[in-house]
């Protein structure tokens, strides 16, 4: 069984076969024009910045609602970030999201809503 990404974005879901350049939708899903526009767009974010990694919030835990909160991302270099971070949004609607994955000079890792 190979192994496919549910993402939500903009109000609308999408799964993916691999997290990144070309962003291969999975066959089950039709190509509208919102969706070509999401991969142009995330293709041309990677091809801006060389260390970009992708991924997809698979698990969240709030630890202290409006201040902090456990978040595991599947990453598209297939690595798993599972943290604690500082953040205000409300978990529980973050997980499926895209988020952008920045790692800070200070080893510290950002993540970032596409």
């Amino acid at each position: 069984m190979a192994q496919v990404f549910f993402v939500r974005h903009n109000g609308g879901s999408v799964w993916f076969d691999d997290l990144g350049p070309p962003w291969p939708k999975h066959a089950c899903f039709a190509d509208d024009h919102r969706a070509s526009r999401l991969r142009a767009g995330l293709s041309e974010r990677a091809q801006e910045k060389r260390k970009v990694r992708f991924g997809v919030v698979t698990e969240t835990v709030v630890v202290e609602p409006g201040k902090s909160g456990r978040i595991v991302v599947q990453c598209s270099d297939g690595s798993i970030i599972d943290d604690e971070f500082d953040t205000t949004i409300d978990l529980t609607k973050y997980v499926g999201t895209l988020v952008v994955i920045e790692d800070e000079e200070d080893g510290a890792i950002r993540l970032k809503q596409i």
